[in-house]
Order: structure tokens, then sequence, then C-alpha cells
């Protein structure tokens, strides 16, 4: 099965030029045909479909008025994804999972198609964004598009209460302290839904405007709903005005400040890591020896790297093209 995912993906080819102001790359990548065969493998016909949709992303719900580090919109249908995904798991029996729903169910307490996916339409949006409180992972958002507001917002409820139960018995499992706790605020036309799983971690989520909305951040979250209904920042407009409207992804970014944030966090949030993952003295040795060689190549790289744009589209006879252009900072 591997071989044949492998297969219908196809090879990807790419060139890079770099010029005195930027850094621009073209890529390649050929889907196997349909109906093709190769070395006696058959192409994953449910694969192509995903590959190949050639939909534009949906550009609705931009961020507005929050410091935003980067953007990614997807055609991306979570839906569909989540039953090829099972569909692989099923015809892999060394891996053990029948049934992937359930196992992530049996695992972490959550029918992720019943209290989430049910409800998606094609459509994804990813988003980085500023957060001075350097929380454990980051600022990252995501974004849902879905059919049904209510039923989403319960589902997110019920979804996050699950996880926090299920938690507690990874977190605490002698029962000695603080087990995550759910909490709601109420934000605009919005609830906001909260679950402080340990100190430096919250994650959050929220329903508006037809998106439901993941984050790592209550910050990150809570200032992007409080914008939603200002203007789109000019020059994240005059950025997105530069990608083709039949791109079927898009990615926009300042890599520099990417850069600087994951490296801020990486420095301010290890002591957490170390306390949620460390068991010995050699385990504490070597997690610091990886964190200060990440941060000499973040220190490396962050000064020759600026804004940079990405998208991709589908054109005839499986051909998925893709450019990126990423500017380097003059002095």
């Amino acid at each position: 099965k591997l071989r044949q995912i492998a297969l219908s993906a196809g090879p990807i080819i790419g060139v890079a030029e770099l010029s005195e102001d930027a850094v621009v790359s073209r890529g390649l990548r050929l889907v196997a045909a349909e109906g093709s065969n190769s070395r006696g493998v058959s192409a994953d016909e449910a694969l192509r479909a995903l590959l190949l949709n050639s939909a534009p992303a949906p550009r609705a719900a931009l961020p507005s008025g929050a410091a935003v580090l980067s953007l990614q919109l997807l055609n991306l249908d979570p839906r569909a994804l989540w039953a090829y995904l099972a569909a692989v798991a099923r015809e892999l029996p060394e891996w053990g999972v029948p049934d992937l729903n359930r196992t992530v169910r049996d695992l972490l307490g959550v029918d992720l198609s019943a209290q989430l996916f049910d409800f998606t339409t094609p459509g994804v949006l990813l988003l980085q964004l500023e957060d001075p409180n350097a929380t454990l992972f980051g600022g990252v958002v995501i974004g849902l598009h879905i059919d049904d507001a209510a039923a989403t917002e319960a589902g997110l409820r019920q979804l996050l209460d699950a996880l926090g139960s299920r938690l507690t018995f990874f977190i605490d499992p002698f029962g000695a302290g603080a087990a995550p706790v759910s909490r709601e605020l109420p934000l605009h036309d919005s609830t906001l839904l909260l679950l402080d799983v340990v100190e430096g971690v919250t994650l959050a989520a929220a329903v508006q405007g037809g998106i439901a909305y993941l984050a790592t951040s209550e910050h990150a979250l809570r200032a992007l709903l409080s914008a939603a209904t200002s203007e789109v920042d000019a020059d994240l407009s005059a950025r997105l005005s530069k990608v083709p409207l039949s791109a079927t992804s898009l990615r926009i970014g300042d890599t520099r400040s990417a850069l600087e944030g994951w490296r801020a966090l990486l420095l301010g949030q290890l002591p957490s890591l170390l306390q949620l993952i460390v068991a010995t003295e050699s385990d504490e040795v070597a997690l610091v020896h990886a964190a200060e060689a990440i941060d000499r190549y973040l220190l490396s790289i962050t000064p020759l790297l600026g804004r940079s744009v990405t998208w991709s589209e589908v054109g005839e006879g499986g051909r998925i093209r893709s450019t990126s252009r990423t500017e380097r900072p003059q002095p």
C-alpha cells in the first residue's frame, strides 16, 4: 500500500534561482495517470482525487488586524482526507489500526468524525500569529470551513471536555496535581472555548463566520476573533493579489519574523519542555544540547530570509506546479 501511495503521488522536480534580492523556486509534481500501472502497482485513485482537486483555495475569513507571521490557505477537504487515512489504515493490518476513528477515540477520548469532521466543508486556513505570551506551542491557529455552526460548537465543546478528561491521566496519573480545566468566555458574537492543559499550554476553539477555529494559544485566537470585523491589512492584501485566483494552495509569510518567533519560543519554553518530557538527567542534557544546536542554526539563517509568497496550481495531465519567492533582506 505504501508503495502504491508513493507511486501515485508521483515524482517532484524543482529548480531555484538565487539573486541579490530574492530566492525564486519552481516545482513540478507529476501525479500518476488515471488507471496507470507501474511495476505491477495500480494508481491509488482516492489519493489522485485528493491531490488533483483543482478548486481554488477559499479566500474567505482572511485575518484582519491581527499580527500575522504566516498565512496558508488550502482547498483541502478535511472530511475526505480523514476518510482516506482511515481507508489506508484498514489496508495496513500490520499497523494494528482497523478503525482509525475508534483508535483515536480510545486513545484520546475524542470522536473526530462526530465532533468535528462531519461538519467540515472544503477549505482550510492555517495561521501563525504573534504571541507575546510565548506559550509552549506558539500562536498557531487552524481554521476549518463548516456548514453547521451550532453543531460544530457543540462538537468542539465535547471534544475539549473529553480531551481534558483523558489528558488528566497522562499528565497526573496519581491524581496529585491539578487536572486540565475547561472554561468558556463570551467574545463578541462567539464563545471562546478553552482548555488549560498545564501551565503555559492552553488549547482554544471557537466558531465564527462559518469557520471553526482551533488554536494553541488563547491570546492568538482572541486577537484573531476580535479583529474579525476590521479591514484586511493592506500589505497582506497587496501580497495576496500577486497569487493567481486559480491557486489551490497558497502561503504568505514573513520568514524572518517567523524564525525569530520560533527561536524565542524554543528558548523561553525550554524549562516547560524539560518538565513535560524529561525522565532522566541524560535526557535533560540531550534535550538542552539539541535546543542549543537548533538555536545556532536558526540564528545563522534568520538574517538571510525575509517575506515570502508561495502557491500551487493543478494543471492538465496530472501536473501540479508550485512557485515560491522569498525576499532577501538588503543590508
